[in-house]
């Protein structure tokens, strides 16, 4: 028996939900364009870019986005269980609208 709680992917109000909150996310301003826009909660100043986003190296020379505020490096490490995470690394893949715009 399947618990009521499962997710049904392939169902299509999965599917358009999921399209849906992808979009409200970038209407919101999830979209590196806005990175440099970011405020600190605490102080409502603009945070400099270096404290949103870094870019990282990986082996094999492949290099990639993070985004490394203390909320998603936060949320990051209690994801992955991995305490010296730095952040979350975005998608590389796609056009200017996509490219660094997911997760």
């Amino acid at each position: 028996m399947q618990a009521p709680c499962c997710y049904r992917p392939q169902t299509p109000l999965f599917t358009h939900s999921t399209s849906l909150n992808l979009q409200v996310l970038h209407a919101l301003g999830f979209t590196s364009a806005l990175f440099s826009s970011f405020v600190d909660p605490a102080t409502l100043l603009e945070l400099p870019l270096s404290r949103v986003q870094r870019q990282v190296t990986l082996a094999g020379g492949r290099r990639v986005t993070r985004v490394v505020t203390p909320t998603v490096r936060r949320e990051a490490r209690a994801q992955f269980g991995c305490s010296t995470l730095d952040g979350a690394q975005l998608e590389d893949e796609g056009g200017s609208g996509s490219a660094n715009a997911h997760w």
